[in-house]
């Protein structure tokens, strides 16, 4: 993901990164011009906006110039009318970055008022579906990772030392351009990790 955002550019202006705290680890690398703004249901994450993206959002008609949603969309049940949401507060021309996971293992979030469930994986139909649902004229979905980082992923939950983690995902690196090279085959396609969107609105 974080490699895809350094390829994205936003429309400058307001950007608001639903679901992302103060810290999140991606700020550095979005290319932006403008005011910031973060939004998460939880207090406790230090952000500018406190809301649940349940409801409908807090937010006017065209309010934003872009929108973020990075590893979220999974942790929603009425997926469609957030997108819906989001399209309803982007102004025409608005931009829409995304991440959700797919080949991903089962996580929840756990604080001491509530817990933030894990319900969907979604494929790429799926999410060009909620996207034109939303009216969202250009939706470009890039399925990121593939088969032997997909496998590294999984294999890294087991390795209890986070240095050796580093070596195991390089390898995996290096298999994907193997396989891309040599036997012509982008694995993911097949296999992925996540998607990341861009959708116009």
């Amino acid at each position: 993901m974080h490699a895809q955002l350094r390829r994205s550019s936003l429309n400058p202006g307001r950007t608001v990164d639903l679901g992302g705290g103060r810290l999140s680890s991606y700020a550095g690398l979005l290319r932006m011009t403008g005011e910031f703004q973060t939004a998460d249901i939880r207090p406790e994450a230090g952000a500018d906006l406190v809301m649940n993206l349940e409801n409908p959002l807090p937010l006017g008609d065209g309010y934003a110039d872009n929108v973020l949603l990075f590893n979220v969309l999974e942790h929603i049940q009425n997926h469609q009318q957030l997108v819906n949401e989001m399209g309803r507060v982007i102004k025409p021309g608005g931009k829409v970055l995304l991440f959700v996971p797919f080949l991903y293992s089962f996580h929840q979030h756990k604080s001491e008022s509530f817990m933030i469930n894990d319900y969907y994986r979604y494929t790429q139909t799926t999410l060009k579906m909620l996207f034109n649902g939303a009216g969202f004229t250009s939706v470009k979905i890039t399925p990121l990772g593939g088969l032997c980082l997909v496998i590294a992923e999984h294999a890294n939950i087991l390795v209890k030392v986070s240095f050796l983690r580093v070596p195991i995902t390089a390898l995996a690196w290096l298999a994907e351009i193997v396989l891309m090279r040599f036997r012509n085959f982008n694995s993911s396609e097949k296999y992925p990790i996540g998607y990341f969107v861009e959708a116009i609105r």
